[in-house]
């Protein structure tokens, strides 16, 4: 070992950090502040000294190769010769929203069509929301789309017009969130350090030094809240990278994405109005949830 490298972090330390940190929980909840505050300190010390930062250790043994079941689930099946541009935006909308790839399977026929399989690949549980949410919107823009076909004494036209404007508004929505998302993860992961020491030494070992920096500790709740925010991220990087060898493993094609033909404005524009009603964060207030409930 060359006099750069750090010793490798032991188990027992991680467990140790841990468990000061279910303390700090214990006692914030007896109302004991003083000794939440130590417990919390006496964490970050131990962070600080063994260069971990919060994400380390609470994503310790989180996600393991045996506990990833990727999986490919159909979802639906149609006859026609290519994916409709608003189904494509579904699908994409769908991929970001639950960490899933999409795998379009076709199939001659007797007739001049194909039979398409739209088929999702990902996580188990997460393939399972997927469909689920896919059905949800596929006929949530379908009879949004056909009220509007109503109103306006439409066709076809003026249905779909309306269905691509509907699902395009929640797809730029999604990728909006989805680019907001990866930038703050991005800086959480470059500020991932900074912890206070204490002066109180009962519960550290002898060989647990101090390090004062005099810097200010962070809330606990928010370090918490952007550690879940950097474990999601690993999480979904680590799935993803499962779904792309799973689907090189098939040999699978990219699709050309069909693009959209001669459309009604005022019924896209009508669409796009309509979507602004849902969001995608369970923190949307006044929106209606992209969470799928029965």
């Amino acid at each position: 070992m060359s006099d750069t490298q750090q010793p490798p972090v032991t188990k027992e330390v991680i467990e140790k950090i841990k468990k000061l940190l279910v303390k700090h929980d214990g006692c914030r909840k007896i109302k004991s502040e003083s000794e939440a505050e130590i417990a919390l300190n006496l964490a970050f010390n131990l962070m600080r000294k063994h260069h971990l930062d919060m994400s380390t250790v609470l994503c310790e043994n989180a996600v393991t190769d045996n506990e990833i079941f990727i999986i490919e689930k159909e979802c639906e099946k149609f006859i026609a010769n290519e994916l409709p541009v608003w189904l494509q935006n579904l699908v994409q909308l769908i991929n970001i929203v639950c960490n899933t790839e999409c795998v379009l399977r076709k199939y001659k026929t007797n007739k001049s069509a194909k039979l398409l399989y739209i088929n999702f690949i990902g996580e188990a549980q997460d393939v399972a929301k997927c469909v689920d949410l896919y059905k949800f919107f596929k006929g949530t823009a379908s009879r949004l789309g056909y009220k509007h076909q109503r109103e306006v004494n439409g066709k076809y036209r003026q249905w779909r017009s309306f269905v691509e404007g509907f699902t395009n508004r929640l797809l730029e929505k999604a990728l909006t969130d989805q680019k907001q998302e990866e930038s703050r993860l991005k800086q959480y992961e470059q500020n991932n350090s900074g912890f206070q020491n204490i002066d109180d030494m009962d519960d550290v070992g002898e060989d647990d030094d101090i390090v004062d920096d005099g810097s200010e500790p962070e809330s606990y709740e928010l370090i918490i809240q952007k550690n879940e925010l950097v474990s999601i991220g690993r999480y979904k990087r680590f799935v993803k990278d499962k779904i792309k060898l799973f689907i090189k493993q098939q040999q699978a094609q990219s699709e050309k994405l069909k693009e959209s033909r001669v459309i009604d404005s005022s019924s896209y524009q009508k669409g796009r109005i309509a979507a602004n009603d849902y969001g995608f964060s369970k923190d949307s207030r006044n929106s209606k949830s992209l969470t799928f409930q029965k």
